[in-house]
């Protein structure tokens, strides 16, 4: 996933530490895997170290990356408990480790590894729903934001607007998740798919991404009450079920369809088949929304919610902002955009050229490694 030509350095061992990695999906997982084949490429030892399935630590090996998934004994709030993570970061003995938040048991278990090497968080979103747990994570994200030297995040807006990132803006590097171009090529295998998928005519809408309840989904099903055309909804989740539901209970049933998880080619030809692709969020919990960028190098219109870093990953000429949560926001702009083609056209355009221009992965990650040569140079 993405070129490392023409830079040369020494050998580093690094960790990634989060949640999970390939083959699971999300938008955390691809932006990880991205960073972690393309500091392999450069010839580091690279390890991501993240949540087993079972109560026993598992190894594998994906694309130049070792991957070791660490014995999980529970989940608290949605947080694999992984009593072995300390131990893993003393065995792997990295230069450097990257944890990627929000993982609480993570960070803990960094903290209590004894590492005493560089630390970079990337900080993907802040935390919103651990309720009364939240008086002992606070802490540990805390004391981990002091203990790292940089701090990753999506955009300036987002961190300044953060009520934890705020006192650390000294450490904060500003970075957007980025995509492989490559991977968005119009074939003519896929063209003919989308022609079989457009071959009725009606407007399609277009979701990508995790099925949470972050992501605003039942308003978006809501609104297409009051537009006609279809809905595309493709992800997994918990939420799937009450989206069943929802449909159903609106009639709705025929055009709003709960695709899964799609293969990489099926995918495309969704994005390519879409009208416009909307991300409708409704919490910090959705901090950047790689989808959006995938919209536009596929040559789609974006609909997104007013959130902070959400709603800077377009711009006028390729995104329609509407407020969180405003089910007759969403309605209205879907309707905009079904009645005028021509704008759909020329916004797909500008967001083809916006986000080759500033999104490409590569051109990203070269971004991140000078992060990464400073701090390991620093320790030699």
């Amino acid at each position: 996933m993405g070129s490392a030509q023409g830079i040369t350095h020494s050998m580093s061992r690094l960790l990634h530490l989060y949640r999970r990695y390939y083959p699971d999906e999300g938008g955390i997982e691809s932006t990880m895997r991205a960073f972690c084949e393309y500091a392999s490429g450069l010839g580091n030892e690279v390890t991501a170290l993240v949540s087993s399935a079972r109560p026993w630590s598992q190894r594998a090996h994906y694309h130049g990356v070792d991957v070791v998934r660490a014995g999980c004994v529970g989940t608290v709030a949605n947080t694999p408990i992984c009593p072995g993570m300390p131990a893993w970061i003393r065995r792997l003995k990295p230069a450097l480790i990257e944890i990627h938040h929000a993982y609480p048991y993570g960070m803990w278990a960094l903290l209590n590894s004894r590492f005493r090497g560089p630390v970079i968080v990337h900080y993907h979103f802040d935390i919103s729903r651990f309720g009364s747990l939240q008086r002992v994570i606070a802490p540990v994200l805390r004391n981990t934001l002091a203990r790292a030297d940089r701090i990753f995040v999506n955009s300036r807006s987002y961190a300044e607007s953060s009520p934890v990132l705020r006192d650390f803006l000294d450490k904060c590097v500003y970075i957007p998740a980025g995509v492989a171009p490559a991977r968005f090529t119009l074939t003519p295998q896929i063209e003919e798919r989308v022609t079989e998928l457009r071959r009725d005519g009606r407007f399609r809408a277009l979701f990508v991404g995790r099925l949470s309840h972050y992501k605003g989904l039942e308003h978006l099903v809501s609104a297409m009450q009051q537009v006609d055309g279809h809905l595309d909804i493709v992800g997994r989740g918990k939420l799937a079920l009450t989206l069943e539901q929802l449909a159903a209970m609106f009639n709705l049933s025929d055009r709003v369809h709960l695709l899964g998880r799609l293969p990489e080619a099926d995918l495309l030809a969704r994005y390519y088949a879409a009208d416009v692709v909307v991300l409708p969020s409704v919490s910090r919990g959705e901090s950047f929304g790689v989808t959006q960028v995938e919209a536009m190098l596929c040559g789609k219109p974006v609909i997104c919610s007013d959130l902070p870093g959400v709603c800077e990953v377009g711009c006028d000429e390729t995104t329609c902002v509407v407020p969180p949560g405003d089910v007759a926001a969403l309605a209205e702009t879907l309707n905009r955009l079904k009645n005028d083609p021509a704008l759909c056209t020329r916004m797909g355009q500008a967001g083809q050229q916006r986000a080759l221009a500033e999104y490409d992965v590569d051109k990203l990650n070269a971004r991140r490694w000078q992060v990464y040569q400073e701090l390991l140079g620093a320790g030699d």
